[in-house]
């Protein structure tokens, strides 16, 4: 988060953050197993969502969705994994003379800061299928909360916290971080 004291007005450019949490643990994927993807709507609120629903919804925030679209499914198809892809309903508007295409019956608040988590995970098998099939999850907030299991806070080695005694920034490690567990990326913005 910047920070900027102008004219003694302490301000932020706070927004949406999100940790996605992916289990280290190894998974063994059943042939018969079945695995839906949904669209859902990822903005500031505080939840610990699901991380096959959120992957699913990032891709489909991208103009190259198709592309990773593929990625995923022959990934699923060469594992034996049976799947079902939620509707998506994608539209195209025009602004001075060029054609846009974005994602209507979903959302992720700056998908944009998603993009390194999907191109690892649909580079990395391994990664993949602990994130469709382990102990993972995303955690869903804002910058403007004190510390919890919010978005900010789970993905972050050391927190950030103002104290008002000392009238300092301190750093303290993280209670909610597990880096022996857990594989983490962030996005904040």
């Amino acid at each position: 988060m910047k920070r900027q004291v102008r004219k003694n007005v302490f301000e932020t450019n706070s927004s949406s953050t999100h940790s996605i949490c992916i289990s280290k643990k190894s998974v063994n994927v059943d042939a018969d197993r079945v695995i839906g993807f949904e669209i859902g709507e990822y903005g500031w609120e505080h939840s610990c969502v699901d991380a096959t629903d959120y992957l699913y919804t990032a891709i489909m925030c991208f103009d190259d969705r198709d592309e990773l679209l593929k990625k995923l499914t022959d990934t699923l198809d060469k594992n034996n994994i049976k799947y079902y892809l939620g509707e998506a309903e994608i539209h195209t508007s025009e602004y001075n003379g060029k054609s846009y295409t974005y994602l209507d019956n979903g959302y992720i608040d700056h998908y944009g800061g998603t993009r390194e988590f999907v191109d690892a995970v649909l580079n990395d098998e391994g990664m993949l299928m602990r994130l469709l099939f382990g102990n993972s999850c995303v955690y869903t907030g804002n910058d403007n909360s004190d510390a919890d299991y919010s978005g900010k806070d789970i993905a972050e080695e050391t927190i950030e916290d103002y104290d008002y005694k000392t009238k300092s920034w301190i750093s303290a490690p993280n209670p909610y971080h597990d880096s022996e567990n857990y594989d983490y990326f962030y996005k904040g913005n």
